[in-house]
């Protein structure tokens, strides 16, 4: 048996599975609030090609504006999705190995990241991370060790490679006029 001295191993494992909780609770608001905006999304489309069909290309030009904001939204939103994923991943791995606390640190980096993204886009979320980071911060005073950085870009840069793939994956296909009045209105 190890001896963690003043460390208290059940209390430890605890706060990781409740954090892992909230964690779950909040990639699947996420979920929820990408899947609104995909098919939001797909009515933009669908306004568009048909205000080109009528013959209104300025509407077509108000949807397809319109579209580009909400695709750079939802790919917010994924990107964040995908940063907790991971961090969920991280927190699994150190629940099931508590003695590497050295891990604490990244998560705790890459959520920080994922709130100051999701700030602007849902403010609620953001509140919801920085709480979940508030709760992080009596662990990371457990450990003496320095951030790893190199962990939390390994973070990071797994959910921004993720991010495109699973964009293609997920998003409806724009209607080909858009790409053409995007292109003649520059």
């Amino acid at each position: 048996m190890l001896d963690h001295g003043e460390f208290n191993y059940e209390k430890f494992r605890r706060s990781i599975f409740r954090l892992s909780h909230r964690l779950k609770v909040e990639q699947i608001r996420l979920e929820q609030t990408i899947n609104e905006m995909k098919v939001y999304l797909r009515e933009l489309y669908d306004k568009c090609e048909s205000a080109f069909k009528f013959g209104q290309p300025l509407r077509a030009k108000m949807y397809a504006d319109e579209s580009v904001k909400v695709e750079e939204l939802v790919r917010q939103l994924l990107h964040v999705q995908l940063i907790i994923e991971r961090v969920l991943i991280r927190l699994e791995t150190l629940k099931e190995a508590g003695k590497i606390l050295s891990l604490l640190s990244p998560i705790s980096e890459a959520l920080k990241y994922a709130g100051a993204i999701i700030s602007g886009v849902i403010p609620e979320a953001s509140k919801r991370i920085d709480k979940m980071l508030s709760d992080i911060e009596p662990l990371l005073n457990i450990t003496t060790n320095a951030i790893d950085k190199s962990e939390t870009e390994r973070i990071l840069e797994e959910a921004k490679a993720a991010v495109e793939e699973r964009i293609r994956t997920i998003l409806p296909e724009p209607p080909k006029e858009l790409y053409k009045l995007l292109e003649e209105t520059g």
